[in-house]
Parts: C-alpha cells; structure tokens; sequence
C-alpha cells in the first residue's frame, strides 16, 4: 500500500502485477495449502488494491495469472474497469489457453482493449536464437491463426497423455486483425499516452 501511494504522488499510473501461479503449481509446488495457500486466495490482495487504488491501471502479467479460468479473468475485467491484462508467459499460455481456444477467443473479442502483448523473454547469454523465434512463432500463431498443432516447446509443466504428445497442442485463436492491433500496440500506447506519429 506504502508503494502504491509513494508511486502514485510520483505521478507513476500503472502498475503491474504478478499474481498466482500455474494451476500445475498449486497441484505440486504449491500444493501444501496451510502453507502457500489456495490460487484463488492469491487474487484477494490484488482486488484488494485494486478497491484502494481506482485511479491506478492494474497490468495482471501471464494472462492474470489464471489462463486456466477464462471465466476468473472475464469476472475480474467486468469487476474493475483498470485492470488490464498481458498475454505473456508462452510456454504457460499455449498450454492453457490452447484448450479453452474458444472461451479465450470470446474473451478477447469481448474485451479487446484491456488485452496487451507481452513476451516474458529476458535475454540470456547461454540463449539461442532458437530459443527467443520459437516463444514468438507461438506467440503469433496462438493469437493469429487458426493452427492446430504440437508445441516447438518443452515444457516441464505439461504431462502427455498415454501415448500422446510430449509438448502441448497449441490451437491459435485466429483473432481478427484490428482485435490484434489493439493488443499488439494500439492498447499499450494509449495507456502510456504516447503521441500519434
């Protein structure tokens, strides 16, 4: 709260936040709930804030946190007119958003301009250039196209079925092109307030 309020009479607008883990976390990492408690008690300081500080823009990084529950984010969207959510993350995103293609498509289309593109990559030296064009080739295809196929990522997270893949199916969402353009600029530079070129 000290922060918020110290940023906040700096003249600082937005804020973003990390919240919750993969759901696959709380199954395992965090699956001691006496100790890391529940994913959804993660939200409850967030839309604490949130109250607090209403003139303040909210960036929920990694999909809110809760690519999961598409039906969570749509409640926290309709709830708090500042919150704003950002698309990275992408090992975490094609695996969970891909499955529920649909419910996300609708999300955006809904809400296209709380949506921002964001990467999550930070360059590494022992990184190659396979590394940083095969999270945005999924990047794009996930939010782009209608491409169904295996994921070029490994993924720790992601448990094969039975004889099935051994990385995720990632199932692109095909959103339209001024839906994209929101998220991929126009959305970001109004909230910075940056002048039109």
């Amino acid at each position: 709260i000290e922060a918020i309020k110290r940023a906040r009479s700096a003249g600082i607008r937005l804020v973003m936040v990390h919240v919750a883990d993969p759901d696959a976390w709380f199954r395992t990492v965090y699956a001691d709930a006496s100790k890391f408690g529940t994913k959804a008690d993660q939200y409850v300081g967030l839309q604490r804030m949130m109250e607090l500080f209403p003139d303040m823009i909210w960036i929920g990084a990694h999909m809110a946190g809760d690519s999961e529950h598409p039906e969570h984010l749509e409640a926290l969207l309709e709830t708090y007119p500042n919150f704003y959510i950002d698309t990275s993350a992408t090992k975490w995103q094609v695996r969970e958003v891909s499955p529920r293609a649909e419910a996300h498509r609708r999300l955006l289309m809904k809400h296209p301009d709380r949506f921002l593109f964001g990467s999550d990559l930070v360059t590494r030296h022992h990184l190659t250039r396979e590394h940083y064009v095969s999270r945005y080739w999924c990047q794009r295809t996930l939010w782009e196209s209608d491409w169904v196929g295996p994921s070029p990522i490994a993924d720790p997270d992601y448990t094969p079925t039975e004889g099935g893949a051994v990385t995720p199916t990632l199932r692109g969402l095909a959103l339209p092109h001024d839906v994209l353009g929101m998220i991929y600029h126009d959305n970001a530079h109004r909230l910075l307030n940056l002048p039109t070129v």
